[in-house]
This record gives structure tokens, C-alpha cells and sequence, in this order.
């Protein structure tokens, strides 16, 4: 059943940012607009789910990531004692571009609309660290690469999801699981618990490149954007030697400054000298807290079922985000001891990746089950999203493992 209500508080909230942003500043327009923003989400989540399917609910909850970077350029402003125009502009513009836009015009809106949709500012003066480095290709050759990358990816996507219908969703007697209480990725066998983990893992990496891939087609082929505005969305996983490096430069860096700035903020409250141990390890902490608490919250926004509680859709969520600061606290201790003793970390060679990737992948290995245990109790991805499938006849070949 859809909730209308819900619904368009979530456009509204999209409306309100884009109009405050196209708006001419005036005293307290960055103060009003995260006002704003505050009241329009806690009133989107007060009036309950969008709808009561999961898969129709979710990409409302998503939204999160919009608004919260909004949020953070009115904060860098503030701080900064000017306007949101007087920071943010295009590599191939001139500084403070929209300083000189009519409010309210066609072409201020397209303006806020870029920054708004563009997470990373990908070829804005304020661009993510990060961010991979997109190949120099013409319009046609780069619809022919991604069309065809799009293809692969449907089709790797197809069989994730058909592997999870298989491994998580299908009980043992090959029927339903009737008590979502009952839903978990963790098996007692070594063999069954890395492989449902494995295929888990895999589903967001492809499904998020699948949706970025086929983004990027749609916008350049109408000429709304060109191919340089579309980087990869990923890093090289071969680079994610520690769990620092996992989420630092592999892992999509879209929400990364909201995250730094908000760990900045955290650091400068408590008069903590940037650059030292302690402003890392407070800045590192605070920023998976605060994307801990943003999923989380996504997640209890979406309708869960009747013996599932408010607890058990948030608190993995949270715990598998500060496992990984902790993880990656402890990895840089255990770098700075070595340093201490007069080791240097890069003279172990290839053993030193050897190591660096079973360290990351044991700790994704028992951190994961932690979220997507909750996914699992909200019976996300229980049915596929896609149309079709390919390797559903195969999957079901595929033994369901005994729980």
C-alpha cells in the first residue's frame, strides 16, 4: 500500500533544496535551509514507509545521501562566514560561477542541480580525493564501452541476485521462510559461511556500478553530460591492502566529504590539533558513526515485518560500520608499533599484500553478517528486481545449504 504522505514529503524535501539553493542569499539562508531539511526528513520518517514493499520503499530512503550533502555545504559556508556560490564551481568555468546567475533561472537551477546529483563533484574545483581518473574517449566510443559494460554487469547482477534467492531466501525444504527471525547469512560450515558472505558482498558493487553505468549512458547520449564526468565509480579492489584503503580508495567515495567534514567538526569542538594521532583515529571514528547512524536510519524507515523490531533493523547497521573504524584504528597502530621498532612496513614485499588482503578480507568476512543480517529481516533483494533472469534455472541446481 503506497503512502502518499511520505511520498511527497520526500519530493518536497528535494524541491526545498533546490529552490534555497537557486534562491539570491540572504542573512540566514544557510541556517534555514538545514532547518529546513531537519523538519521535512523527521516529518518523512514520522508519517512511516513510502509503501509497504521494500524494494518500492527503499529508493526513498536513499535519499539521505542528497540531503546530508547539502547540509554539509551549508555548514562549509557558515564556517567559511559566505555563500554556498562563493565555493563551489566547474573545472571549466569561471570561480564563483553562480555569483553571477539570475536566481531562479534556468540556468542557476541546472547549476544546483549538478552540484546537488554530482556526490563526488567529479571536474569541480572541490572534487572528492579519490576518485579514479576517467579514460579520454570520444562521445560514440564511450556509449560503445559502457553499453557494453552495462550488458556484462546485468548479467553478473542477474546471477547475484539468483544466487540469493537461492542461498539466503529459499529454506532447506525449498520453501519459504516464514519467520523473517530466522534470516541470516552465517552458516556453522567454514565453506558455506565465505561463500554466502562472497555473494552478499558482490551484490552492492555490482548493483550500484549497474545503475551508475547505466546513468552515465542516459546522460551522455541526450548530451546532458560527457564522458569525463563519468569515472569510474570504484576504485581497484588490488589496492585494498588494508581496511583504511577499502573505503579510502576502492570503495565509492560519494558521501567522503560530508564524513570529513563532519569529523572535522568533531576535532575542532574538542580543540584537538589536526594532523595529530588523536585527530585521526576522533576523525576516522566519528565519520563511520555518523554513516553507521545514516543507514541505520534508512533501514528503519522501511517497512519490516511483523516479529521483526526497530532494534533488529538498526543495530547491525551500526555495529558493522564501527568495526570498521576500530579495524582501521587498529591496523594504523599496529603500522606506527612497527615504525617504532625501526621496521618499514614496505620492505615485506609481497608478503606485506598477502597479509594485507587476508587482513581485509577476514574482517569483512566476520563484520558483514552483522548488516546484512538486518537487509536479510527486511527481506530486501527476496524477489529480483530485474524483469528476467538467466541463471535461474541454473542457480536452482545449486544445493541449499542446511541451517
Amino acid at each position: 500500500m503506497a503512502n502518499s504522505i511520505a511520498k511527497i514529503l520526500h519530493i518536497v524535501l528535494l524541491v526545498v533544496q533546490l529552490l534555497f539553493l537557486a534562491s539570491p542569499h540572504f542573512p540566514g539562508r544557510n541556517q534555514i535551509l538545514i532547518i529546513w531539511i531537519v523538519t521535512l526528513a523527521a516529518a518523512s520518517y514520522a508519517v512511516g514507509p513510502v509503501s509497504d514493499d521494500p524494494a518500492n520503499a527503499q529508493p526513498y530512503t536513499l535519499l539521505w545521501s542528497i540531503w546530508l550533502a547539502t547540509i554539509e555545504k551549508c555548514i562549509t559556508a557558515i564556517r567559511n562566514n559566505g555563500r554556498i556560490e562563493d565555493h563551489y564551481w566547474r573545472n571549466d568555468r569561471k570561480p564563483r560561477e553562480a555569483s553571477a546567475m539570475n536566481s531562479f533561472g534556468l540556468q542557476k537551477l541546472k547549476w544546483v542541480a549538478a552540484l546537488m546529483f554530482n556526490s563526488r563533484l567529479v571536474r569541480w574545483n572541490l572534487q572528492v580525493k579519490n576518485v579514479p581518473v576517467a579514460s579520454a574517449q570520444t562521445r560514440g566510443r564511450f556509449l560503445a564501452v559502457e553499453i557494453s559494460r552495462l550488458v556484462k554487469l546485468v548479467l553478473v547482477t542477474d546471477l547475484l541476485l539468483q544466487l540469493g534467492i537461492r542461498l539466503f531466501w529459499t529454506h532447506p525444504d525449498g520453501g519459504r521462510f516464514e519467520s523473517s527471525k530466522e534470516l541470516a547469512i552465517g552458516h556453522p560450515e567454514i565453506l558455506w559461511s565465505f561463500g554466502k558472505v562472497v555473494v552478499f558482498a558482490c551484490g552492492p558493487y555490482f548493483f550500484m556500478s549497474m545503475n551508475y553505468v547505466a546513468a552515465s549512458i542516459v546522460a551522455v547520449a541526450l548530451g546532458l553530460s560527457v564522458p569525463a564526468d563519468w569515472p569510474p565509480l570504484f576504485g581497484n579492489i588490488g589496492d585494498a591492502i588494508t581496511v583504511r584503503q577499502f573505503w579510502g580508495t576502492f570503495w565509492h567515495q560519494s558521501m567522503r566529504r560530508p564524513f570529513t567534514t563532519f569529523g572535522h567538526l568533531a576535532i575542532d569542538f574538542f580543540n584537538i590539533p589536526r594532523g595529530s594521532t588523536l585527530a585521526f583515529h576522533v576523525q576516522i571514528w566519528t565519520a563511520f558513526a555518523i554513516s553507521g547512524f545514516m543507514h541505520a536510519q534508512a533501514m528503519a524507515t522501511l517497512p519490516r515485518p511483523y516479529d521483526i523490531t526497530a532494534a533488529e533493523t538498526t543495530a547491525g547497521i551500526m555495529r558493522f560500520f564501527l568495526w570498521q573504524a576500530l579495524a582501521i584504528s587498529i591496523e594504523d597502530l599496529v603500522q606506527r608499533l612497527f615504525e617504532h621498532l625501526g621496521f618499514e612496513v614496505e620492505r615485506f614485499g609481497r608478503l606485506r599484500f598477502i597479509l594485507g588482503y587476508l587482513w581485509v578480507t577476514w574482517g569483512m568476512w566476520v563484520s558483514l553478517p552483522c548488516a546484512a543480517d538486518v537487509m536479510m529481516r527486511l527481506r530486501l533483494t527476496e524477489k529480483s528486481f530485474l524483469s528476467f533472469t538467466i541463471f535461474g534455472p541454473l542457480v536452482d541446481y545449486l544445493p541449499i545449504p542446511k541451517v
